[in-house]
């Protein structure tokens, strides 16, 4: 996750989160991690591909996460897998290109 103030150019900070598909070794528990930034502190917060490699908690630990950094009426951008009929048949069928590996009701 990057985040960007207009402000303030800060470095890339890395958290090392535990996942068991990109991080089996991590520290951090990607369901509680707290983004290390005071409240309405970014204009603008991206995230390419991220919650398409966590679990249904820790993606809403981050959209909180997200909106409590995020200054009032500010904005965010990402990116993530949707997982329709047509994707669901390809996965099934070991056919598509990200074999999700986790199984979710509904």
């Amino acid at each position: 996750m990057a985040a960007l103030n207009r402000d303030i150019l800060r470095p890339l900070i890395h958290a090392d989160i535990k996942n068991s598909y990109s991080n089996k070794d991590g520290k951090l528990d990607s369901s509680s991690y707290a983004l290390p930034f005071d409240d309405n502190t970014f204009d603008f917060v991206f995230l390419t591909s991220v919650f398409s490699h966590l679990k249904p908690d820790a993606v809403e630990a981050y959209l909180k996460e997200i909106f409590r950094v995020l200054t009032p009426g500010e904005r965010s951008f990402i990116t993530y897998y949707l997982i329709d009929p047509f994707a669901t048949a390809q996965i099934e069928k070991k056919a598509a290109r990200q074999l999700f590996k986790f199984s979710f009701p509904g």
